[in-house]
């Protein structure tokens, strides 16, 4: 059985990265992604505020898919899922990531 997030990403054609400092920026960004048809985007946990920012465009755009990328351990897989990410990419296998992915 398909998910809806699965689906989501499936019928996406472009994955938009988004990487703000700040989740005022985040929410602005995605905002103008879906204006543009883009529903799906991945928020990259590459600055300080990363996980703020994914939270807030995760309460803040409901229309939008919203994952979490650059994930490299376990307790940032946790993070993210806790802030809202509907989906985890990682760079590499990470078994500790997998797990926790699976789990959620």
């Amino acid at each position: 059985m398909t998910t809806e997030v699965e689906g989501r990403l499936q019928r996406a054609l472009v994955v938009p990265l988004v990487h703000a400092d700040n989740p005022e920026t985040a929410v602005q960004i995605t905002r103008a992604l879906i204006a543009g048809g883009l529903t799906v985007v991945e928020v990259m946990l590459r600055t300080p505020e990363a996980l703020a920012c994914l939270l807030e465009v995760a309460s803040s755009v409901p229309e939008a898919c919203v994952g979490a990328g650059t994930v490299l351990t376990a307790d940032q897989a946790r993070d993210a899922i806790d802030a809202g990410a509907a989906f985890i990419v990682s760079p590499g296998l990470d078994d500790g990531v997998v797990d926790v992915a699976q789990s959620a």
